[in-house]
């Protein structure tokens, strides 16, 4: 009889086909799993073997059956991983689905599912003694069910393909956890997700589940399985967790059915458990398993029959498993003492908080300005979905209000809603009597051409309990998102070296790189952030390494030399590491001082194949030499030593052996390091020269925006803009080295556009062009000047319809330059020579208060077809009307007053016009009266976590608030959007009551006050 529905077992990189047998897959989950972090994680292989030393002293002192009496419950909550299917559909499983599971989980850990035997050697059913429970609080202490519903659709790669195992398609493991992850000291995290490596589980093979011992890093920690296999019944889930109680597969130690595991001592070999006899892994060797629960005999086992401990264990790839055994059980008791069980043994999130406290759920979020989502225009972003929390139903009904600061600016960088709409937003949450159930906001972070660096967003919550119980928790009463920008601004070509990177304080002979032996092999681990201490601080292409030589006892070259560089997450060596880069490769002789004390050589060795090096990873560095024979003593070397942390891994090969060096094997570790120093090479940002280069982005007020095409070859910037311009394309239209006639002179063959999607004609800005040196055909920069055509097509330019700019220029790296110039309106922008004459070439417009007056003086270079100008003005800098009319009069230099009632800032601009009726804008221009001079004017402090703050006029730019202690100590400062004369400023979390002074920064001026608090 078949007690248990086992479609397929967890951890099993394999699946069944339609006549049970699996596909051919090598090897199996869990297994590689533990071996990567037994190899890769020194702390990991640390921590399994002060565990399995635990086990062996439990078991010496209790035995191997093990009676405890005493249930241990563990809390667990369980994250939903769904793609925006409704709950019930197939990756999105219900509560009672999920509820069920871990009731079904419970009663085969108790021993008491219908069917479940008692193992061989007797003492019954065998009741592991632990229970899982839903956790009923959140980790900022709200109330909950122990089921966290994810919306993951804005991962495209995990709608494709799910989580990775064994390939690299969707997320990986760690990312996928990184979205949703509750304390692991408290809760026991499982995630069910719509697939894992592309497979869903409803045909083919496929893998179910993974999960991790007690020991693994608290990122990984816990268990992932399938949601088509996340059902009452399938043994997938109480597989996974005997795992994450320590428990190995019964056949550990096989890989085929015709291995046996080592099992000389039942305690440290195989599965480590005494009372499951070894056994074979029942796979042949084309990889296809056998599921069928074996009889007879087992060759690995004396007496070799196979037995019920084996074949309908839990923990094997069988069919009929409906059984733990006694020293499994052990083991998992054992592993409640490692401290990722103990602490969640101890944890009381499977209680209510039993108050009506505020919090988030969590503390903090790592956001990244990428573009998953676009609303009905280009402006791209990404949503977040942020969540507050309260212990119990309130007594009144609670209205909490988000109060956001950071550095990042609202509106510019990010925005937030509370009811779902980013056009009529609200910062209000409401807790109702009678309910407990969590609320939740929206965060949107805006993908821009703005190489802002990283920033951050801070919401704290003004809580009023409505004369309630509610109130402000102490868990979670601040919530912080860290933005990473995807922007930087353009670079130039550079190399260099970095500095000595690992110290100079000891030196190496007995462990060095250039031992007294024939044949060598050693890596050592390079620190990324000692790199970056070095001087490289990002992404770059090494190109060489250096090492100081102190001195050199060696007699004969190192015959085939060589060097090979791997990236690694690794911090200490626990066994060579494959796939490096070769970057050298050669026959090397070292140069060093006669004798030791008298200095240090540099030995730079330029790599033949450079190494591009991500900026973040840490380096594993391999040298090897394959000498016939050994050659005298050892070069002794520069480096350090740090005591206790393993740092290089080396061979030991002599003469006698004929072992490559490069295939060597690890024989020692050592604490010592070398010193180096880096070659490396910043390649600088290409600028583009081709057609049908063209981008959009949404430009705001005063953001400083790149355009780069597909290729990512840099266009132009758009900078210092005086209004939000919305989606505005730009494009090169045309592309060429070689220049054009154009009136009097010449043009470039490079033209650009721009188009803006509203204020086409109003926008005052700084453009910014990009040119190769080819481009310029031979003239020398600072002879050209950038040109706006108002024509309406690449056709229809002409000296009629374009107008002149002051130009700067600048050298960009070695073959490139920029050229900026100031400009209102858009359209098409080229170079033009000095010899060009435009009917109107405009060098200065300047405004002037003079008594109560405004005093406008322009003048022009030159004059051509010339009617005249309109004066026009603005007191929002958006919207302007005619003032009045200046007729051209030949000497090119004009002056106007204005009168008329004048604003807090009054802007203003030339239309200037041709006799043909075309016309171009100047700059725009403003001036501050005496009744806009700014003002802070009150600063109260309500009740709350923040304060208001009043100024006369508004705030045109971006406000900076910092917070100051009376001695003058920075405690906190963040930015606030413009464009209002009202702010409600943040106090920092933890501020207690006295007297702090504020300081706001805006419009380029300060404003301090004192504050009580």
């Amino acid at each position: 009889m078949r007690y248990f529905h086992f479609s397929v077992l967890a951890l099993f990189l394999i699946g069944f086909t339609q006549t049970g047998l699996a596909q051919a897959q090598s090897r199996c989950g869990f297994d590689k799993l533990n071996a990567d972090l037994l190899q890769n994680s020194p702390e990991y292989a640390a921590n399994m073997e002060q565990l399995e030393k635990s086990v062996a002293e439990y078991i010496k002192k209790n035995g191997t059956i093990i009676k405890k009496n005493a249930v241990t419950y563990i809390p667990v909550v369980v994250h939903v991983m769904h793609t925006g299917g409704a709950v019930g559909t197939i990756y999105n499983p219900t509560d009672a689905v999920i509820t069920n599971t871990i009731t079904y989980l419970n009663q085969v850990f108790a021993g008491t599912y219908p069917g479940m035997v008692a193992p061989v050697e007797g003492g019954g059913v065998v009741n592991m003694e632990i229970q899982f429970a839903l956790a009923q609080r959140t980790p900022g202490c709200a109330a909950t069910n122990g089921i966290d519903r994810v919306n993951c659709s804005a991962f495209a790669a995990y709608t494709a393909n799910g989580v990775n195992n064994s390939n690299t398609n969707g997320l990986s493991d760690v990312a996928l956890k990184d979205i949703s992850r509750w304390n692991p000291s408290e809760y026991y995290n499982i995630w069910v997700v719509n697939r894992i490596d592309g497979r869903d589980g409803t045909s083919g093979q496929f893998v179910a589940g993974y999960a991790y011992f007690a020991g693994a890093p608290a990122n990984l920690d816990g268990t992932v399985m399938l949601a088509t296999q996340f059902a009452p019944g399938n043994t997938v889930l109480p597989h996974e967790l005997g795992h994450a109680f320590n428990i190995f597969h019964p056949f550990e130690g096989s890989s085929l059915n015709t291995q046996c595991p080592s099992n000389s001592n039942c305690l440290n070999d195989g599965d480590r458990v005494c009372d499951t006899d070894p056994i074979s892994n029942n796979v042949n060797g084309s990889g296809i398993f056998d599921f069928s629960c074996r009889t007879g005999t087992n060759v690995c086992a004396s007496p070799n029959v196979f037995t019920q401990n084996t074949e309908q264990n839990i923990m094997s790839y069988t069919n009929c498993p409906n059984l733990f055994t006694n020293g499994q059980k052990t083991r998992a008791t054992a592993a409640l003492l490692a401290p990722s069980r103990s602490s969640l043994a101890n944890s009381n999130a499977d209680l209510p908080c039993g108050s009506a406290v505020v919090n988030f759920e969590n503390s903090s979020l790592a956001a990244a300005e990428v573009s998953t989502s676009t609303g009905s225009v280009c402006r791209s972003f990404t949503d977040y979905n942020v969540q507050v929390g309260i212990g119990q139903a309130p007594t009144a009904a609670a209205t909490v209000t988000l109060v956001p600061s950071g550095t990042a600016t609202i509106g510019l960088d990010y925005d937030f809603t509370t009811n779902g709409s980013f056009t009529t937003s609200s910062n209000i949450l409401m807790f109702p009597t009678g309910t407990a159930a969590p609320r939740s906001f929206t965060v949107r972070v805006y993908n821009d051409a703005v190489a802002d660096g990283a920033e951050n967003i801070i919401f704290n919550l003004n809580v009023n309990n409505g004369g309630g119980d509610a109130a402000l928790g102490t868990t979670f009463p601040s919530f912080t998102i860290s933005v990473t920008d995807n922007d930087a601004a353009p670079t130039v070509f550079s190399s260099g070296t970095t500095g000595n990177i690992g110290g100079t304080i000891t030196h190496i002979s007995s462990i060095a790189l250039f031992r007294v032996n024939a044949r060598h092999r050693a890596q050592f681990i390079v620190y990324a952030s000692d790199i970056q201490a070095a001087g490289l601080t990002g992404a770059s292409v090494l190109t060489s390494l250096q090492f100081l030589v102190s001195t050199k006892s060696s007699t004969q070259p190192y015959s085939g030399f060589t060097v090979s560089l791997g990236h690694t997450t690794a911090t200490q060596p626990a066994n060579f590491a494959s796939g490096l880069t070769e970057v050298f490769s050669g026959n090397y002789t070292t140069t060093g001082t006669p004798s030791p004390g008298t200095g240090n050589t540099a030995n730079t060795v330029n790599f033949t194949n450079n190494f591009m090096w991500d900026g973040v990873s840490n380096i594993v560095v391999q040298f090897c030499y394959n000498n016939a024979t050994a050659g005298a003593v050892a070069d002794v070397v520069l480096g350090r030593s740090v005591a206790g942390v393993s740092r290089i891994i080396y061979s030991n090969n002599d003469g006698t052996t004929s072992t490559l060096g490069c295939a060597s094997n690890p024989v020692f570790l050592s604490s010592f390091s070398p010193t180096v120093t880096f070659g490396y090479q910043i390649p600088g940002t290409i600028v583009a020269s081709g057609g049908a280069s063209t981008n959009t982005q949404y430009l705001q007020t005063g953001s400083t925006d790149y355009y780069y095409n597909a290729a990512n070859e840099l266009m132009l910037q758009v900078s210092g803009i005086n209004q939000t311009l919305g989606c505005t394309q730009a494009s090169i239209a045309q592309a060429g080295n070689d220049w054009v006639a154009f009136g009097t002179g010449q043009r470039s063959g490079k033209v650009f556009e721009v188009n803006p999607s509203s204020n086409q004609t109003t926008a005052a800005y700084t453009l910014g062009l990009y040119y190769q040196t080819a481009e310029l055909d031979g003239f020398v920069p600072n002879t050209l000047a950038i040109a706006k055509s108002n024509a309406s097509s690449l056709a229809n330019i002409s000296p009629a319809n374009t107008f002149k700019a002051a130009t700067t220029t600048q050298l960009f790296g070695t073959g490139a330059h920029r050229f900026n110039a100031n400009f209102t309106g858009f359209s098409y922008f080229f170079l033009v020579d000095n010899s060009v004459i435009l009917p109107v070439n405009l060098l200065s417009f300047e405004a002037a208060l003079v008594g109560n007056k405004v005093v406008l003086n322009w003048q022009t270079a030159q004059e051509t077809n010339n009617k005249g100008f309109y004066v026009e003005k603005s007191s929002d800098g958006i919207s302007f009307s005619p003032l009045g009319f200046v007729a051209a009069n030949g000497n090119g230099k004009y002056i106007y007053s204005d009168f008329g009632a004048l604003t807090a800032t009054n802007y203003y601009r030339l239309k200037q016009v041709d006799l043909d009726g075309n016309y171009t804008y100047s700059k725009v221009v403003f001036i501050e009266t005496p009744i806009g001079i700014q003002q802070l004017v009150n600063v109260s402090v309500p009740a709350g976590n923040f304060l208001n703050a009043t100024f006369k006029n508004k705030v045109k730019g971006p406000l900076t608030a910092t917070w100051y202690s009376i001695d003058g100590r920075v405690l906190a400062s963040n930015k606030l959007g413009g464009n209002t004369n009202s702010f409600r400023v943040g106090l920092p979390s933890a501020m207690a009551s006295g007297v702090y002074v504020l300081r706001l920064t805006a419009d380029g001026k300060s404003y301090s006050t004192k504050v009580v608090k």
